[in-house]
C-alpha cells in the first residue's frame, strides 16, 4: 500500500514564495521604521550632522530591500524567479559544521547534479500532510530518492521528495 502524497502544484509554490517576500518585506518596513525613528529622536536630542545622515542612509538601505522584495515578487508571478528541477540523491551527512568560522550545523544531501546545506531547521510546515520536526526532511530521505528542488540563485528553496509529495508544475 502507498502513503497519501500531499500534491503541490506551481501555482503553491508560488503562493508559499509571495509570503516569504511578503513576510520579509513587512519586517524590512518595520526595521527600517524603528531604526530611523530612533536616529531622528537621537537628532532632537543631540542635533549633529552625523545622525541625520545615518537616518537617511538607514532609510535609503530599507527603500533598496523593499525595491528588491517587490522586484522578487513580480519575478515569481512571471516564474523567472526560480528554477524547478528533479534531482536524485545520492547521499547525505548530517551536523556538518558550515558558515564562517563553523557558526552552525546544517545536513548536506549530495545530488547527481549539486550538493546542497539544508538547514536543520528546514521542514514541511506549510503542506497539511507533513508538518515534521526541523530533522525530518533529512530523516526521511533515503539514498536513492528523487526529489523535485526549487532553485533560487543556486540555493534551494523548497525541496519535495518525491516519495512524498506529488509535484504537478504544469500549469
Amino acid at each position: 500500500m502507498e502513503n497519501k502524497k500531499e500534491v503541490v502544484t506551481l501555482s503553491a509554490i508560488k503562493k508559499y514564495l509571495m509570503k516569504l517576500n511578503f513576510s520579509s518585506m513587512i519586517f524590512i518596513i518595520i526595521a527600517t521604521t524603528f531604526v530611523c525613528l530612533f536616529f531622528s529622536a537621537a537628532n532632537l536630542l543631540f542635533k549633529t550632522l552625523i545622525l541625520k545622515i545615518i537616518t537617511v542612509v538607514a532609510l535609503l538601505i530599507g527603500l533598496v530591500f523593499i525595491a528588491d522584495d517587490i522586484i522578487s515578487m513580480v519575478k515569481i508571478r512571471k516564474n523567472t524567479y526560480f528554477q524547478i528541477r528533479t534531482d536524485t540523491l545520492i547521499d547525505k551527512k548530517d551536523h556538518i559544521w558550515s558558515g564562517l568560522r563553523y557558526s552552525h550545523a546544517v545536513n548536506r544531501l549530495f545530488f547527481k547534479y549539486n550538493t546542497y546545506d539544508i538547514s536543520p531547521a528546514y521542514k514541511y510546515q506549510w503542506c497539511d500532510l507533513y508538518n515534521m520536526d526541523k530533522n525530518a526532511v533529512f530523516q526521511t530521505s533515503f539514498i536513492g530518492d528523487s526529489f523535485t528542488l526549487v532553485e533560487h540563485k543556486k540555493e534551494i528553496i523548497l525541496l519535495f521528495n518525491n516519495r512524498l509529495f506529488d509535484v504537478k508544475i504544469d500549469s
